[in-house]
């Protein structure tokens, strides 16, 4: 699929007013969902959640794989992110506490579940690659 299609589908299902559907949509077909053993699979059954084990290829997504390293991560970018934002809004936008606080609320939300998401797929990956090589 290209990044076309995935756009115009979520944006029609956004119009007709069905967004559960196009969130769903979209964790489905997110580029980073796809087993990296066999790339037909789905690794999360959830937003951060694993699936057990693809469904394709048999392979095992254990969560104890990957630890804590995933969280360590997204945090240590979320601070990078967050810090000169909050900077920006604060004394370039010059908005008031409270603003800032529901803002940054907000923002952190989101970027949490974006980077926890990216940082423990690409780490999975990393580790199913290095325990093929091993075999090999």
């Amino acid at each position: 699929l290209c990044w076309c299609s995935l756009v115009i589908s979520f944006l029609f299902y956004l119009l007709v007013g069905r967004l559960k559907i196009a969130i769903k949509w979209i964790l489905r077909n997110f580029p980073l969902n796809n087993c990296p053993n066999c790339l037909r699979g789905k690794v999360f059954k959830g937003i951060i959640s694993f699936n057990h084990y693809c469904k394709e290829c048999h392979i095992n997504f254990e969560e104890d794989k990957i630890g804590d390293g995933a969280t360590w991560i997204s945090t240590f970018l979320l601070c990078l992110l967050i810090i000169p934002l909050a900077l920006f809004f604060s004394f370039y936008l010059n908005v008031s506490l409270l603003t800032l606080f529901l803002l940054m609320t907000v923002v952190i939300l989101i970027l949490t579940t974006i980077l926890l998401r990216l940082t423990r797929y690409l780490l999975l990956k990393k580790i199913i690659k290095l325990e093929n090589e091993k075999k090999k």
